[in-house]
């Protein structure tokens, strides 16, 4: 968490949905992953499981797993890719 904080306080925020970034004042698009700067990646890996780890306190570990299966289920009728299936690993 201190790394994430020390990045974000002397780079500029990390934002995990790029959609929602009007200007984000970075050289790159956080959009596009093979744009992204090698550290602003592992920051972004880095908050991206803190806030699942938060969630899941949050949440508790079953309703967790829940919601990830709800989700598994909806990409899979979808045709989606399971993107999710990732983080599920640091969760169980």
């Amino acid at each position: 968490m201190r790394q994430v904080c020390d990045y974000e306080h002397t780079v500029g925020p990390v934002v995990l949905d790029p959609s929602m970034v009007v200007h984000s004042g970075l050289y790159f698009s956080s959009s596009q992953p093979h744009t992204t700067s090698p550290a602003y990646a592992a920051i972004y890996e880095m908050k991206s499981h803190l806030i699942m780890r938060m969630m899941e306190i949050h949440l508790g570990s079953e309703l967790m797993i829940q919601v990830i299966s709800y989700q598994q289920q909806q990409q899979q009728q979808l045709n989606l890719p399971l993107l999710i299936t990732y983080c599920m690993t640091f969760i169980i």
